[in-house]
């Protein structure tokens, strides 16, 4: 999986001040639980919906919820499709392309509004 520069920047920072985490003993997985656990996708359940109310985000907040965020943001920046389907672990483009062509319903019908008639 590749990271941008901002997200390596994000993770040296945390590398900086995880050791002052009551949690971060030195065995600990670079991301864990409040208790130093690994994380797991039920913590995650738990843990980012109360994160976004705290944040102030109305929406529905969920782990797969990032991932469908993280692909939709490539598809906008103009990041190829076999790049999309790569970052994402998919084995086949088709997968990649279900994945994102509900996401988007509003770009499609912009985009075929903006379509020239020649007659």
């Amino acid at each position: 999986v590749g990271i941008d520069s901002g997200a390596v920047a994000l993770i040296e920072r945390w590398i900086e001040i995880r050791p002052r985490c009551k949690a971060a003993i030195a065995t600990a997985p670079l991301f864990c639980s409040h208790r130093g656990n690994r994380l797991s996708v039920s913590y995650l359940r738990t843990v980012l919906p109360n994160l976004a109310k705290e944040a102030g985000i109305a929406k529905r907040v969920h782990p797969h919820g990032l991932r469908h965020t993280h692909a939709y943001e490539l598809m906008m920046e103009g990041v190829p499709m076999p790049i999309i389907q790569r970052q994402l672990g998919h084995t086949s483009l088709a997968t990649t392309d279900r994945y994102l062509s509900h996401i988007a319903p509003k770009q499609v019908i912009d985009a075929i509004r903006k379509r020239e008639w020649v007659l």
